[in-house]
């Protein structure tokens, strides 16, 4: 998103000095890592109430597909509502109840692969795709706010490889198919590109006052990167 430039509340990052502009991002990782720690406590509740054994049960039952595909329209259009929610002029009370909220739908949305992952011994290489996910999130983050070249061209195809890639999502479930580990592959490079694209925005377009917004758009990214680096680690083994 782009904030409006008419109140010296919403001055982007960029035009601060540079003690400002490192603050903010400080914050920002802070708050991207605070929400994965809240993932990671939703989690640990869904496996201990067996949440997590219902949810997979759900998804791979006789009608799992559509149950997923619901799953998966559900927690986009309510996972943009909450993102909403974390923007500057919101409650700081609000904000963080957003930000925890979209953990929570995360969580959901891992129960399933990290039933399979647990359930089959290899909750090692859930950490190893975690550690993965980190390293290219710096990575990534780093280039995306150091860069001096404009990134905003990004922007339309990045838009359309995610309409494709919902489509070819959503024809998977529908049609009963696999997509198979390349489709993995390239979800990993595509949100790599995403969250180098939202790094830049963020320091160019968002105000210092908006951390928690943005560790939410990471925030997303990350775990999607995640999500699919974690399904070419399990299909490995």
């Amino acid at each position: 998103m782009a904030f409006s430039q008419t109140t010296t509340q919403y001055i982007p990052a960029s035009n601060h000095d540079e003690e400002t502009r490192s603050s903010f991002m400080v914050k920002v990782y802070q708050h991207v890592g605070l929400a994965f720690v809240a993932f990671i406590a939703i989690e640990t509740v869904f496996f201990a109430l067996g949440i997590n054994d219902l949810i997979y049960n759900l998804v791979s039952g006789t009608r799992g597909n559509m149950v997923w595909l619901g799953l998966i329209l559900g927690a986009s259009f309510l996972g943009n509502a909450l993102v909403r929610l974390t923007h500057p002029g919101q409650p700081a009370n609000t904000q963080y109840a957003a930000l925890f909220g979209y953990a929570g739908i995360e969580a959901l949305l891992f129960a399933p692969i990290l039933t399979v992952a647990y359930g089959t011994d290899n909750g090692n290489l859930v950490w190893q795709a975690a550690i993965v996910a980190a390293l290219g999130f710096a990575g990534l983050t780093t280039v995306g706010i150091t860069t001096s070249k404009d990134l905003s061209f990004m922007r339309p195809a990045l838009m359309f490889m995610g309409v494709m890639a919902f489509i070819a999502i959503g024809a998977a479930l529908l049609f009963n198919f696999s997509l198979g580990t390349w489709f993995s592959v390239a979800m990993v490079l595509f949100m790599g590109l995403v969250i180098l694209y939202k790094s830049q925005q963020i320091v160019r377009t968002y105000p210092v006052t908006a951390y928690v917004g943005a560790a939410a758009s990471l925030f997303g990214a990350v775990m999607t990167m995640f999500f699919y680096i974690l399904r070419i680690f399990l299909s490995r083994d």
